[in-house]
Protein backbone atom coordinates (compact mmCIF):
# COMPACT_ATOMS: atom_id res chain seq x y z
CA UNK A 1 0.00 0.00 0.00
CA UNK A 2 1.31 3.66 -0.74
CA UNK A 3 1.74 5.98 2.01
CA UNK A 4 -2.01 7.07 2.90
CA UNK A 5 -1.99 10.42 2.52
CA UNK A 6 -5.42 11.09 3.55
CA UNK A 7 -6.78 9.61 6.80
CA UNK A 8 -8.10 6.35 6.61
CA UNK A 9 -11.56 5.68 8.60
CA UNK A 10 -12.11 2.01 8.31
CA UNK A 11 -13.00 -1.33 10.22
CA UNK A 12 -10.93 -4.67 9.87
CA UNK A 13 -10.34 -7.76 11.55
CA UNK A 14 -6.62 -6.95 13.00
CA UNK A 15 -4.40 -3.90 12.90
CA UNK A 16 -0.41 -4.92 13.34
CA UNK A 17 2.03 -2.09 14.46
CA UNK A 18 5.45 -3.23 12.83
CA UNK A 19 6.37 -4.71 9.35
CA UNK A 20 9.47 -6.01 10.52
CA UNK A 21 9.76 -10.19 10.81
CA UNK A 22 7.10 -11.01 13.05
CA UNK A 23 4.96 -8.33 11.39
CA UNK A 24 5.20 -9.71 8.12
CA UNK A 25 4.29 -13.39 9.12
CA UNK A 26 1.23 -11.84 11.15
CA UNK A 27 0.10 -10.66 8.26
CA UNK A 28 0.68 -13.63 6.35
CA UNK A 29 -1.38 -15.78 8.77
CA UNK A 30 -3.93 -13.27 8.86
CA UNK A 31 -4.71 -13.80 5.31
CA UNK A 32 -4.30 -17.11 5.57
CA UNK A 33 -7.43 -17.00 8.07
CA UNK A 34 -9.46 -15.12 5.58
CA UNK A 35 -8.85 -12.81 7.95
CA UNK A 36 -8.62 -9.03 6.62
CA UNK A 37 -5.26 -6.83 8.43
CA UNK A 38 -3.77 -3.68 8.93
CA UNK A 39 -0.02 -3.06 9.25
CA UNK A 40 1.03 0.23 10.47
CA UNK A 41 4.70 1.13 9.56
CA UNK A 42 6.94 3.95 10.68
CA UNK A 43 9.49 3.20 7.85
CA UNK A 44 8.91 3.92 4.54
CA UNK A 45 9.88 0.13 4.04
CA UNK A 46 9.88 -3.36 5.46
CA UNK A 47 12.51 -4.92 7.20
CA UNK A 48 12.16 -3.80 11.24
CA UNK A 49 15.00 -4.15 13.00
CA UNK A 50 17.15 -4.78 9.79
CA UNK A 51 15.78 -1.22 8.57
CA UNK A 52 16.69 0.79 11.12
CA UNK A 53 19.81 -0.65 12.18
CA UNK A 54 21.83 -0.68 9.25
CA UNK A 55 25.42 0.74 10.43
CA UNK A 56 28.81 -0.75 9.26
CA UNK A 57 29.30 -4.37 10.22
CA UNK A 58 25.70 -4.62 11.28
CA UNK A 59 25.10 -8.54 11.03
CA UNK A 60 22.61 -11.22 12.40
CA UNK A 61 24.07 -13.53 15.51
CA UNK A 62 21.97 -16.13 14.51
CA UNK A 63 22.69 -18.61 11.73
CA UNK A 64 20.46 -17.63 8.43
CA UNK A 65 18.48 -21.12 7.99
CA UNK A 66 17.39 -20.48 11.19
CA UNK A 67 16.40 -16.98 10.79
CA UNK A 68 14.46 -17.35 7.91
CA UNK A 69 10.78 -17.91 7.29
CA UNK A 70 9.43 -21.94 7.43
CA UNK A 71 6.19 -21.05 6.45
CA UNK A 72 6.94 -21.87 2.79
CA UNK A 73 8.92 -24.44 1.44
CA UNK A 74 9.19 -22.92 -1.91
CA UNK A 75 10.24 -19.51 0.08
CA UNK A 76 13.68 -21.66 1.88
CA UNK A 77 13.80 -23.27 -1.50
CA UNK A 78 14.45 -20.34 -4.02
CA UNK A 79 16.68 -18.07 -1.73
CA UNK A 80 19.96 -19.07 -1.22
CA UNK A 81 22.01 -17.26 1.73
CA UNK A 82 25.75 -15.99 1.01
CA UNK A 83 27.07 -16.42 4.61
CA UNK A 84 26.38 -18.27 7.47
CA UNK A 85 25.62 -15.13 9.84
CA UNK A 86 24.11 -12.96 7.30
CA UNK A 87 24.76 -9.35 7.00
CA UNK A 88 22.00 -6.40 7.38
CA UNK A 89 21.71 -5.50 3.71
CA UNK A 90 21.52 -9.12 2.80
CA UNK A 91 18.77 -9.55 5.68
CA UNK A 92 16.92 -6.64 4.12
CA UNK A 93 16.81 -7.94 0.69
CA UNK A 94 15.20 -11.05 2.29
CA UNK A 95 12.53 -9.19 3.86
CA UNK A 96 12.11 -7.33 1.07
CA UNK A 97 11.86 -10.65 -1.25
CA UNK A 98 9.01 -11.71 1.20
CA UNK A 99 7.14 -9.02 0.86
CA UNK A 100 7.12 -8.92 -2.64
CA UNK A 101 6.72 -12.45 -3.40
CA UNK A 102 3.22 -12.58 -1.15
CA UNK A 103 2.28 -9.39 -2.01
CA UNK A 104 2.48 -8.28 1.64
CA UNK A 105 2.37 -4.52 1.06
CA UNK A 106 -0.70 -4.10 -0.47
CA UNK A 107 -1.77 -3.97 3.40
CA UNK A 108 1.15 -2.58 4.66
CA UNK A 109 0.95 1.88 5.35
CA UNK A 110 3.97 2.83 5.47
CA UNK A 111 5.96 6.02 7.24
CA UNK A 112 2.54 5.88 9.71
CA UNK A 113 2.72 5.64 13.53
CA UNK A 114 0.25 4.32 16.17
CA UNK A 115 -0.14 7.11 18.72
CA UNK A 116 -3.05 5.40 20.28
CA UNK A 117 -5.01 1.99 20.80
CA UNK A 118 -8.11 2.50 23.30
CA UNK A 119 -10.36 -1.04 23.98
CA UNK A 120 -13.97 -0.65 24.10
CA UNK A 121 -15.60 -3.17 26.29
CA UNK A 122 -19.26 -2.79 25.17
CA UNK A 123 -18.30 -3.60 21.77
CA UNK A 124 -14.81 -5.64 21.86
CA UNK A 125 -12.94 -4.10 19.16
CA UNK A 126 -10.00 -1.95 19.37
CA UNK A 127 -9.77 2.02 17.90
CA UNK A 128 -6.21 2.45 16.49
CA UNK A 129 -5.38 6.30 16.02
CA UNK A 130 -1.97 7.18 13.93
CA UNK A 131 -0.50 10.22 13.57
CA UNK A 132 -1.96 10.67 10.10
CA UNK A 133 -5.20 11.13 11.55
CA UNK A 134 -6.66 6.85 10.87
CA UNK A 135 -9.09 6.04 13.24
CA UNK A 136 -9.46 2.23 12.46
CA UNK A 137 -11.83 -0.33 14.15
CA UNK A 138 -10.70 -4.16 14.79
CA UNK A 139 -10.98 -6.89 17.07
CA UNK A 140 -7.57 -7.73 17.02
CA UNK A 141 -4.16 -5.06 17.96
CA UNK A 142 -1.31 -7.03 17.49
CA UNK A 143 2.05 -5.37 18.29
CA UNK A 144 5.02 -6.69 16.33
CA UNK A 145 7.69 -3.65 17.14
CA UNK A 146 9.81 -6.76 19.20
CA UNK A 147 11.55 -5.04 21.91
CA UNK A 148 14.40 -3.04 19.99
CA UNK A 149 11.88 -1.19 18.16
CA UNK A 150 12.75 1.64 19.94
CA UNK A 151 16.20 2.69 19.87
CA UNK A 152 17.36 4.14 23.15
CA UNK A 153 19.94 7.32 23.37
CA UNK A 154 21.86 7.29 26.44
CA UNK A 155 21.93 10.14 28.77
CA UNK A 156 25.19 11.60 27.77
CA UNK A 157 26.12 15.02 29.45
CA UNK A 158 26.40 17.51 27.09
CA UNK A 159 24.56 15.87 24.00
CA UNK A 160 21.97 18.31 23.74
CA UNK A 161 24.37 20.92 23.15
CA UNK A 162 26.96 19.23 21.38
CA UNK A 163 27.81 21.51 17.85
CA UNK A 164 28.52 18.34 16.10
CA UNK A 165 26.92 15.35 14.07
CA UNK A 166 26.06 12.28 16.25
CA UNK A 167 25.04 8.56 15.18
CA UNK A 168 22.74 6.40 17.09
CA UNK A 169 23.43 2.60 15.93
CA UNK A 170 19.65 2.12 16.35
CA UNK A 171 18.69 4.60 13.52
CA UNK A 172 21.46 4.79 11.32
CA UNK A 173 21.15 7.52 8.29
CA UNK A 174 20.05 5.41 4.77
CA UNK A 175 22.74 7.20 3.19
CA UNK A 176 26.04 6.79 3.59
CA UNK A 177 27.92 8.35 6.23
CA UNK A 178 31.80 9.89 5.89
CA UNK A 179 34.08 10.35 8.60
CA UNK A 180 37.00 10.85 6.48
CA UNK A 181 39.37 13.80 8.20
CA UNK A 182 36.88 14.05 11.24
CA UNK A 183 37.36 13.24 14.68
CA UNK A 184 35.08 10.44 15.88
CA UNK A 185 34.30 9.27 19.19
CA UNK A 186 32.60 5.61 19.82
CA UNK A 187 30.66 4.55 22.58
CA UNK A 188 29.55 1.08 22.69
CA UNK A 189 26.39 -0.17 24.19
CA UNK A 190 26.97 -1.75 28.01
CA UNK A 191 31.07 -0.18 27.89
CA UNK A 192 31.69 0.59 31.75
CA UNK A 193 35.04 0.53 32.13
CA UNK A 194 36.52 2.67 29.48
CA UNK A 195 34.80 5.81 28.07
CA UNK A 196 36.33 8.01 25.64
CA UNK A 197 38.95 9.90 25.76
CA UNK A 198 40.94 7.11 27.96
CA UNK A 199 44.42 6.18 27.17
CA UNK A 200 44.34 2.53 27.09
CA UNK A 201 46.73 -0.29 26.15
CA UNK A 202 44.77 -3.23 24.24
CA UNK A 203 45.05 -6.68 25.34
CA UNK A 204 43.78 -10.00 23.80
CA UNK A 205 43.13 -12.07 26.74
CA UNK A 206 40.20 -10.41 28.22
CA UNK A 207 38.75 -12.93 30.82
CA UNK A 208 35.05 -13.76 31.14
CA UNK A 209 34.38 -14.27 34.66
CA UNK A 210 32.24 -17.08 34.17
CA UNK A 211 34.37 -19.72 33.38
CA UNK A 212 35.96 -22.81 35.30
CA UNK A 213 39.49 -20.79 35.44
CA UNK A 214 37.72 -17.67 36.38
CA UNK A 215 35.71 -19.49 39.30
CA UNK A 216 38.42 -20.93 41.16
CA UNK A 217 40.53 -17.68 41.33
CA UNK A 218 42.66 -18.39 38.37
CA UNK A 219 41.40 -15.65 36.08
CA UNK A 220 44.90 -15.66 33.73
CA UNK A 221 43.94 -19.48 32.56
CA UNK A 222 40.75 -18.12 31.46
CA UNK A 223 38.89 -20.49 29.11
CA UNK A 224 36.58 -17.96 27.47
CA UNK A 225 38.78 -14.93 26.67
CA UNK A 226 36.22 -12.01 25.00
CA UNK A 227 36.45 -10.82 21.47
CA UNK A 228 34.30 -8.31 19.85
CA UNK A 229 31.06 -9.97 18.79
CA UNK A 230 30.62 -7.87 15.66
CA UNK A 231 32.79 -8.27 12.87
CA UNK A 232 35.62 -5.78 11.67
CA UNK A 233 34.42 -5.01 8.09
CA UNK A 234 36.10 -2.11 5.55
CA UNK A 235 33.73 0.59 4.82
CA UNK A 236 32.33 -1.82 1.59
CA UNK A 237 31.08 -4.77 4.06
CA UNK A 238 34.50 -7.24 3.40
CA UNK A 239 35.11 -8.63 6.47
CA UNK A 240 38.28 -8.29 8.58
CA UNK A 241 40.23 -11.12 11.10
CA UNK A 242 41.84 -9.12 13.29
CA UNK A 243 45.73 -10.93 14.18
CA UNK A 244 44.74 -12.14 18.31
CA UNK A 245 40.94 -10.08 18.77
CA UNK A 246 42.84 -6.68 18.22
CA UNK A 247 44.46 -6.47 14.97
CA UNK A 248 47.71 -4.72 13.96
CA UNK A 249 49.17 -1.96 11.88
CA UNK A 250 45.97 -0.22 11.27
CA UNK A 251 44.95 2.84 11.96
CA UNK A 252 41.22 2.07 13.68
CA UNK A 253 40.36 -1.23 14.89
CA UNK A 254 37.11 -3.21 16.74
CA UNK A 255 37.63 -4.58 20.27
CA UNK A 256 35.76 -5.73 23.33
CA UNK A 257 35.47 -3.37 26.07
CA UNK A 258 37.72 -5.67 28.07
CA UNK A 259 40.31 -5.98 26.17
CA UNK A 260 41.20 -2.54 26.78
CA UNK A 261 43.06 -1.81 30.20
CA UNK A 262 43.07 2.02 30.90
CA UNK A 263 47.04 2.53 32.07
CA UNK A 264 48.50 6.21 33.56
CA UNK A 265 48.26 8.63 30.51
CA UNK A 266 51.56 9.74 31.40
CA UNK A 267 53.44 7.11 30.01
CA UNK A 268 54.81 7.03 26.25
CA UNK A 269 52.79 5.06 24.12
CA UNK A 270 55.30 3.79 22.31
CA UNK A 271 56.77 2.33 25.50
CA UNK A 272 53.43 1.07 27.40
CA UNK A 273 51.78 -0.26 24.59
CA UNK A 274 54.53 -2.88 24.08
CA UNK A 275 52.42 -4.44 27.74
CA UNK A 276 49.61 -5.51 25.12
CA UNK A 277 52.18 -8.94 23.65
CA UNK A 278 55.27 -9.72 23.49
CA UNK A 279 57.21 -7.69 26.79
CA UNK A 280 53.92 -8.46 29.01
CA UNK A 281 54.94 -12.12 27.94
CA UNK A 282 58.16 -12.17 29.24
CA UNK A 283 57.57 -10.12 32.46
CA UNK A 284 55.15 -12.31 33.19
CA UNK A 285 57.23 -15.88 32.44
CA UNK A 286 59.09 -14.73 35.08
CA UNK A 287 57.14 -13.26 37.46
CA UNK A 288 54.01 -14.94 37.24
CA UNK A 289 54.56 -18.54 35.77
CA UNK A 290 57.82 -19.19 37.18
CA UNK A 291 57.28 -17.14 40.30
CA UNK A 292 60.86 -16.09 40.86
CA UNK A 293 61.82 -15.08 44.17
CA UNK A 294 64.48 -12.90 46.15
CA UNK A 295 67.83 -14.77 45.64
CA UNK A 296 66.78 -16.99 42.72
CA UNK A 297 68.56 -17.86 40.01
CA UNK A 298 67.30 -17.85 36.46
CA UNK A 299 68.73 -18.85 32.90
CA UNK A 300 66.90 -17.60 29.84
CA UNK A 301 67.33 -18.88 26.65
CA UNK A 302 66.71 -16.84 23.58
CA UNK A 303 67.65 -12.53 24.24
CA UNK A 304 64.79 -11.36 22.17
CA UNK A 305 62.15 -9.23 22.96
CA UNK A 306 60.22 -11.89 25.13
CA UNK A 307 63.40 -13.17 26.44
CA UNK A 308 64.82 -9.52 27.58
CA UNK A 309 61.08 -9.16 28.79
CA UNK A 310 62.49 -12.08 31.23
CA UNK A 311 65.26 -10.79 32.26
CA UNK A 312 63.67 -7.74 33.10
CA UNK A 313 60.88 -9.15 35.01
CA UNK A 314 63.55 -11.65 36.81
CA UNK A 315 65.37 -8.35 38.09
CA UNK A 316 62.09 -7.05 39.03
CA UNK A 317 61.12 -10.59 41.47
CA UNK A 318 64.56 -9.83 43.17
CA UNK A 319 66.49 -12.57 41.11
CA UNK A 320 70.43 -12.79 42.36
CA UNK A 321 71.57 -14.46 39.30
CA UNK A 322 70.09 -14.23 36.21
CA UNK A 323 71.75 -15.61 33.01
CA UNK A 324 71.37 -14.61 29.47
CA UNK A 325 71.83 -16.90 26.64
CA UNK A 326 71.71 -16.35 22.99
CA UNK A 327 73.88 -17.15 19.90
CA UNK A 328 73.84 -13.16 19.24
CA UNK A 329 76.40 -10.68 20.36
CA UNK A 330 74.02 -8.17 20.42
CA UNK A 331 71.55 -9.34 22.02
CA UNK A 332 73.64 -10.52 24.98
CA UNK A 333 75.04 -6.92 25.26
CA UNK A 334 71.62 -5.74 25.19
CA UNK A 335 70.56 -8.61 28.02
CA UNK A 336 73.28 -7.18 30.08
CA UNK A 337 72.17 -3.36 29.75
CA UNK A 338 68.50 -4.84 31.05
CA UNK A 339 69.53 -6.58 34.06
CA UNK A 340 71.42 -10.00 33.24
CA UNK A 341 74.11 -10.87 35.51
CA UNK A 342 76.15 -13.28 33.19
CA UNK A 343 75.87 -14.00 29.37
CA UNK A 344 76.46 -17.26 27.88
CA UNK A 345 77.46 -17.10 23.92
CA UNK A 346 75.72 -20.69 22.68
CA UNK A 347 76.73 -20.56 18.97
CA UNK A 348 79.78 -22.75 19.49
CA UNK A 349 78.26 -25.06 22.29
CA UNK A 350 75.70 -27.82 21.69
CA UNK A 351 73.05 -28.60 24.51
CA UNK A 352 75.36 -30.02 27.05
CA UNK A 353 77.79 -27.45 26.80
CA UNK A 354 75.02 -24.94 27.42
CA UNK A 355 73.76 -27.07 30.34
CA UNK A 356 77.83 -27.38 31.89
CA UNK A 357 77.48 -23.54 31.15
CA UNK A 358 74.69 -22.82 33.31
CA UNK A 359 75.94 -25.09 36.33
CA UNK A 360 79.66 -23.58 36.31
CA UNK A 361 77.23 -19.78 36.94
CA UNK A 362 75.01 -21.45 39.74
CA UNK A 363 77.35 -22.98 41.94
CA UNK A 364 77.12 -26.42 39.92
CA UNK A 365 73.49 -27.22 40.45
CA UNK A 366 71.75 -25.40 37.75
CA UNK A 367 69.29 -22.62 37.96
CA UNK A 368 65.95 -22.14 40.19
CA UNK A 369 63.89 -20.82 37.35
CA UNK A 370 65.05 -22.07 33.79
CA UNK A 371 63.07 -19.98 31.37
CA UNK A 372 62.81 -21.28 26.86
CA UNK A 373 62.18 -17.97 25.45
CA UNK A 374 62.89 -19.57 21.87
CA UNK A 375 60.14 -22.11 21.75
CA UNK A 376 62.40 -25.19 19.77
CA UNK A 377 62.87 -29.00 21.75
CA UNK A 378 66.79 -28.05 21.65
CA UNK A 379 66.02 -25.04 23.53
CA UNK A 380 63.46 -26.79 25.95
CA UNK A 381 65.32 -29.69 26.68
CA UNK A 382 68.38 -27.46 27.28
CA UNK A 383 65.95 -25.50 29.97
CA UNK A 384 65.06 -28.73 31.37
CA UNK A 385 68.48 -30.09 31.94
CA UNK A 386 69.96 -26.87 33.24
CA UNK A 387 67.61 -25.97 35.87
CA UNK A 388 68.12 -27.20 39.65
CA UNK A 389 66.75 -30.36 40.95
CA UNK A 390 63.41 -29.49 41.47
CA UNK A 391 63.56 -26.09 39.92
CA UNK A 392 60.96 -24.84 37.29
CA UNK A 393 61.04 -24.92 33.39
CA UNK A 394 59.22 -22.14 31.41
CA UNK A 395 58.17 -22.57 28.32
CA UNK A 396 57.05 -18.90 26.98
CA UNK A 397 58.26 -19.34 22.92
CA UNK A 398 56.47 -20.47 20.61
CA UNK A 399 56.44 -23.56 18.97
CA UNK A 400 55.31 -24.23 15.86
CA UNK A 401 53.16 -27.60 15.03
CA UNK A 402 54.95 -29.97 13.35
CA UNK A 403 57.92 -29.60 16.09
CA UNK A 404 58.32 -32.68 18.63
CA UNK A 405 59.60 -33.13 21.99
CA UNK A 406 61.60 -36.87 22.80
CA UNK A 407 63.12 -36.85 26.59
CA UNK A 408 63.51 -39.98 29.24
CA UNK A 409 60.12 -40.42 30.85
CA UNK A 410 62.94 -41.31 34.43
CA UNK A 411 64.51 -38.03 33.94
CA UNK A 412 61.33 -36.27 34.09
CA UNK A 413 60.24 -38.10 36.99
CA UNK A 414 63.76 -38.13 38.71
CA UNK A 415 64.69 -34.23 38.75
CA UNK A 416 61.27 -33.44 40.00
CA UNK A 417 59.72 -29.45 39.69
CA UNK A 418 57.05 -28.10 37.59
CA UNK A 419 57.38 -27.73 34.06
CA UNK A 420 55.02 -24.88 32.72
CA UNK A 421 53.90 -23.16 29.77
CA UNK A 422 53.36 -19.17 29.73
CA UNK A 423 50.26 -18.60 28.23
CA UNK A 424 50.82 -13.90 27.50
CA UNK A 425 52.92 -14.16 31.02
CA UNK A 426 50.03 -15.78 32.72
CA UNK A 427 48.70 -12.07 32.93
CA UNK A 428 45.88 -10.21 34.32
CA UNK A 429 45.72 -7.19 32.03
CA UNK A 430 43.43 -5.23 34.66
CA UNK A 431 46.10 -6.19 37.55
CA UNK A 432 49.42 -5.64 35.75
CA UNK A 433 49.14 -3.16 33.20
CA UNK A 434 48.26 -0.35 35.09
CA UNK A 435 50.65 -1.72 38.07
CA UNK A 436 53.77 -1.82 34.98
CA UNK A 437 52.87 1.37 33.99
CA UNK A 438 53.77 3.09 37.15
CA UNK A 439 56.88 0.87 37.39
CA UNK A 440 57.78 2.19 34.40
CA UNK A 441 56.90 5.70 35.08
CA UNK A 442 58.90 5.34 38.47
CA UNK A 443 62.18 4.52 35.95
CA UNK A 444 61.81 0.83 37.68
CA UNK A 445 60.98 -0.87 34.45
CA UNK A 446 63.12 0.26 30.85
CA UNK A 447 60.60 0.14 28.51
CA UNK A 448 61.98 2.81 26.55
CA UNK A 449 65.17 0.41 25.77
CA UNK A 450 62.42 -2.25 24.02
CA UNK A 451 61.96 0.58 21.68
CA UNK A 452 64.81 0.24 19.24
CA UNK A 453 63.08 2.65 16.67
CA UNK A 454 59.58 4.38 15.69
CA UNK A 455 58.77 3.79 11.90
CA UNK A 456 55.64 4.83 10.11
CA UNK A 457 53.52 2.12 8.38
CA UNK A 458 55.18 1.48 5.20
CA UNK A 459 58.14 0.68 6.72
CA UNK A 460 56.53 -2.07 8.37
CA UNK A 461 58.42 -4.78 5.88
CA UNK A 462 61.73 -3.30 6.41
CA UNK A 463 60.79 -3.66 10.42
CA UNK A 464 60.00 -7.51 10.37
CA UNK A 465 63.64 -7.84 8.31
CA UNK A 466 65.37 -5.83 11.02
CA UNK A 467 64.45 -8.15 13.79
CA UNK A 468 64.91 -10.92 12.00
CA UNK A 469 68.51 -9.67 11.84
CA UNK A 470 68.85 -9.21 15.50
CA UNK A 471 68.71 -5.38 14.53
CA UNK A 472 66.17 -4.15 16.98
CA UNK A 473 64.24 -5.52 20.07
CA UNK A 474 61.13 -3.58 18.68
CA UNK A 475 60.09 -1.89 16.36
CA UNK A 476 57.03 1.00 16.69
CA UNK A 477 54.54 1.87 14.10
CA UNK A 478 53.54 5.37 15.06
CA UNK A 479 50.72 6.89 13.71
Amino acid sequence: MTNSQNAQQETVDAVVVGAGFAGLYMLYRLRQLGLKARVFEAGDGVGGTWYWNRYPGARCDVESMQYSYSFSEELQQEWQWSERYPRQDEILRYVNHVADRFDLRSDIQFETRVTAASYNDDSGNWTVRTDRGDAVEARFFISAGGCLSAGRVPDIPGLDGFKGKWYHTGNWPHEAVDFTGQRVGVIGTGVTNVEVGDFVVLNWRAVCGECRACKRAQPWYCFNTFNATQKMTLTDGTELSPALGIGAFAEKTLVHAKQCTKVNPAADPAAVGLLGCGIMAGIGAAMNTGNVSHGDSVAVIGCGGVGNAAIVGSRLAGASVIIAIDRDAKKLAKAQQLGATHTIDSSDLDEDGVVAAVQALTGGFGADVAIDAVGRPETWRQAFYARDLAGTVVLVGVPTPEMMLEIPLLDVFGRGGSLKSSWYGDCLPERDFPMLTDLYLQGRLPLDQFVSERIGIGHIEEAFEKMARGDVLRSVVVL
